[in-house]
């Protein structure tokens, strides 16, 4: 049996409905046929490629690496300005970065990088 899940995680439809994703209420027992299904009828109605992958996946039409791969080549079509933003002065990357340094100079000051960061 696999456990489905009705508002699907990784999608970007019934997004309003996200603080109840994980609410055990929305999911379900399904056979691998019935989950396949479950995909398939999704993909027909949103065309999203991950629910395409999932049935393919479910129905060992795709490897697991083959899922994988096809689904972050779905990611970068859909976010085509990912990698060229990355890093870049105000992108998030370089933002976590920044604040990170921030809270180690905060912690630790300008002293030796030799001391331990765990207390």
């Amino acid at each position: 049996m696999h456990l489905h899940h009705m508002l699907p995680k990784h999608s970007s439809y019934f997004d309003y409905l996200e603080d109840v994703r994980e609410d055990p209420y929305y999911k379900v027992l399904l056979t691998v046929e019935g989950h396949s299904c479950q995909h398939d009828i999704l993909y027909q109605v949103f065309h999203f490629e991950g629910d395409r992958i999932a049935r393919d996946t479910l129905l060992s039409q795709l490897t697991r690496d083959e899922a994988i791969s096809q689904a972050r080549a779905d990611w970068i079509r859909r976010n085509p300005t990912h990698h060229s933003e990355a890093g870049k002065k105000g992108g998030k990357a370089r933002a976590k970065l920044v604040d990170l340094n921030r809270k180690i100079g905060e912690k630790w000051g300008k002293g030796s990088w030799k001391t331990s960061l765990v207390e």
